[in-house]
């Protein structure tokens, strides 16, 4: 039994470095973080590219915050247009 474990440990070390390889992450998260009142327009579509990407879906409740604020900008964007 000495020599199984002793076979296993040295298996182990050997898939280590396999599992140690990341791959690229999809798209690289902002360096600062942001309150979402502060975003811009590019800065809440970068977001949301990158939590579709991270988290598969737009469901969580920071996604659904962020389409709040872009369906917000976009209305001043809008009415900003008509008055002038």
């Amino acid at each position: 039994m000495a020599e199984e474990k002793a076979t296993q440990e040295e298996a182990t070390p050997e898939a280590k470095p396999a599992s140690e390889e990341k791959p690229s992450a999809p798209a690289s998260p902002p360096k600062k973080k942001k309150k979402i009142n502060q975003m811009t327009l590019e800065e809440i579509e970068e977001r949301l590219k990158y939590v579709q990407e991270t988290q598969g879906g737009l469901d969580s409740l920071y996604a659904q915050h962020l389409l709040q604020r872009k369906a917000y900008l976009l209305q001043q964007k809008s009415t900003a247009k008509k008055s002038k």
